[in-house]
Order: structure tokens, then C-alpha cells, then sequence
């Protein structure tokens, strides 16, 4: 295994350390910020329709999850031949041993 080392040697140029000073120096932008100004009359750009969110409980219904497999460590029951098998395969509803499983 190798050396431990300290999260401070990962800290890359232009990175802020945890006390906010930069560590590259600069007034800590990044360049990619634009004034926009104030301007009450200006759109806003992230306005949402509160009509586009809203939510169709009808349309929100959830299939359940369904198993593809059960596991018993002592064996459980096939449901076609009555045999035992640790794990069974669900085949059509039914949990079966893998020789009764139709693969």
C-alpha cells in the first residue's frame, strides 16, 4: 500500500483552501462572471409555469418491483415440481428450481 498523504497535496492552482483564501492568489473569480445589472424590468430567465410542474397523481403511480429471484438457505419449495433449491428463479409468477425454470 502506498503513503498517506494530505488532502492539501490535491488542492490544484486557482483552488480556495477551507479558510477561503486562494490559494493561485487573484480576487477569487473564476472570469466566467457577468454584471447583469438591476434592472426591475429585465425578464427573468429562471421564472418557472407553476402550471408545468404540477404533478398528475393518476400519472405518478408506480409499478411495484418485481422479484426475479428468492433465496432460503435451508431450500425452499419449487412451485412446479415440489422439489428443493436454495435459490429459485420467478418464472411467470411462480418461484421454481433452476431445472424447472424455462431459461
Amino acid at each position: 500500500m502506498g503513503e498517506d498523504h494530505s488532502l492539501d497535496e490535491f488542492v490544484g492552482a486557482g483552488s480556495e483552501k477551507s479558510d477561503g483564501a486562494d490559494v493561485a492568489g487573484g480576487d477569487g473569480t473564476d472570469g466566467d462572471e457577468t454584471d447583469l445589472g438591476d434592472d426591475p424590468a429585465a425578464p427573468a430567465t429562471d421564472a418557472v409555469d407553476p402550471a408545468s410542474d404540477a404533478v398528475d397523481p393518476a400519472s405518478d403511480a408506480v409499478d411495484p418491483a418485481t422479484a426475479t429471484s428468492a433465496w432460503a438457505g435451508d431450500g425452499g419449495e419449487c412451485e412446479r415440481c415440489d422439489g428443493t433449491a436454495a435459490r429459485r428463479w420467478n418464472d411467470d409468477g411462480e418461484f421454481v428450481c433452476p431445472d424447472c425454470k424455462e431459461w
